[in-house]
């Protein structure tokens, strides 16, 4: 009798801080994470890509962009690795691996780092405003380019604002200011 009322309080101690709304988001982002595996490919396959072991990245880095994402059943949290994954493929397609005969696919590339940057991913605007800049796999477009940096460069990517100072685009007051509120 003791032992069952112990485990009825423990079971209404749980569910009150379950129906805490950071709580349940908490326990939310756990599921998804353990439960779908994508978080783990997409960051040990971007992990790889940033250690240039493209033979390793790419078949983690595609299982991954196959993933559609998950949303709780109240809809407020949306974990949706695909994006990085998107965006670690574009790379890999725009720079090519020659380990595993993965030839350069500036169109690929772009296709996928289209699809990443209007999920808003900060990293595919930035390659996107390079690959606009050089004309690589699209029509140069120095314009197109400095939109792209622009938003990438308002989410704090610093590749991003660094091509801006060095286009002219932005006056250097600009660059002050994002010093300042990255706290350098």
């Amino acid at each position: 009798m003791i032992r069952h009322m112990q485990n009825r309080v423990s079971q209404s101690a749980f569910a009150s801080w379950l129906a805490d709304s950071r709580s349940t988001r908490i326990v939310a982002i756990l599921l998804v994470t353990t439960l779908s595996g994508c978080a783990t490919n997409a960051d040990r396959g971007t992990q790889y890509l940033s250690q240039g072991d493209c033979a390793r990245a790419y078949p983690l880095l595609l299982a991954a962009s196959r993933s559609t994402g998950a949303t709780t059943g109240k809809g407020f949290i949306h974990v949706d690795n695909s994006v990085k994954a998107k965006t670690g493929l574009g790379v890999l397609y725009l720079q090519g691996c020659p380990s595993i005969n993965l030839q350069p696919d500036p169109a690929q590339a772009f296709v996928l780092l289209d699809a990443a940057a209007k999920r808003h991913d900060v990293q595919a605007e930035y390659d996107l405003g390079v690959m606009y800049s050089r004309g690589i796999g699209v029509e140069r477009n120095t314009n197109t380019a400095v939109a792209y940096w622009r938003r990438s460069a308002q989410a704090g990517n610093r590749h991003a604002l660094n091509a801006l100072y060095n286009l002219n685009k932005e006056p250097p007051v600009v660059w002050d200011f994002f010093e300042s509120s990255m706290g350098h």
